[in-house]
């Protein structure tokens, strides 16, 4: 069995008969002990197996204006992965150096009916957020690109890759942007000291 950590929030872990399962993979130490502690799942058959990047690819020559652009990958559930703080991250950093903007890649909220449809706090949420970001001077500084499998091509032109998120299993998109020389910098969701070294992590 392969726990996601969208799954592992949800009551899937305990509709499970872990007895009847030879092994469950995780991706991380976190999960493991979460798996352990939360879930009584016995230790001996939890195996973390970290999430790959293809390095070969992601491996590119960077842009000239990436010296500047911090990069997020993916906006969706605002609760989950808090756009909001990345756009506060880049407002306290441009104060420092305008120089600095933000670009981010992911599918929009209204293309997702369970974000737009289904979660009227959710959309609320990213409805406040995109109309601060048109209301401020940031609207020239915050760039949002379409989701797309090119993403090695998309992090030429990125420089530092930023997790705002609460929660995540690893976020796989701060293991490609590192893999294409990007400088990561992590919220303090759980776990990410554990997946990217406390050094990175804020």
């Amino acid at each position: 069995v392969r726990l996601h950590r969208f799954e592992a929030f949800e009551d899937f872990p305990q509709r499970v008969k872990w007895s009847a399962v030879d092994h469950l993979i995780v991706v991380s130490d976190y999960f493991k002990d979460l798996a352990v502690s939360r879930f009584g799942v016995p230790e001996h058959i939890v195996q973390v197996v970290p999430q790959y990047v293809d390095t070969a690819d992601f491996d590119r020559p960077k842009l000239a204006r990436a010296d500047f652009t911090v990069g997020l990958v993916g906006i969706n559930a605002f609760s989950h992965k808090r756009p909001d703080r990345a756009i506060e991250f880049i407002d306290k950093l441009r104060r420092r150096d305008p120089r600095f903007r933000l670009r981010v890649r992911s599918q929009l909220p209204w293309e997702y009916k369970w974000v737009w449809q289904d979660r009227p706090v959710e959309r609320q949420a990213f409805m406040h957020l995109f109309q601060q970001c048109l209301a401020s001077p940031l609207r020239e500084h915050v760039q949002f690109d379409r989701a797309g499998p090119d993403m090695a091509e998309w992090f030429r032109s990125v420089s530092v890759i930023l997790s705002s998120s609460d929660t995540e299993g690893c976020h796989t998109s701060v293991a490609e942007g590192m893999a294409s020389g990007c400088v990561p910098v992590c919220y303090a969701w759980p776990g990410a000291a554990s997946v990217y070294g406390a050094d990175f992590v804020h």
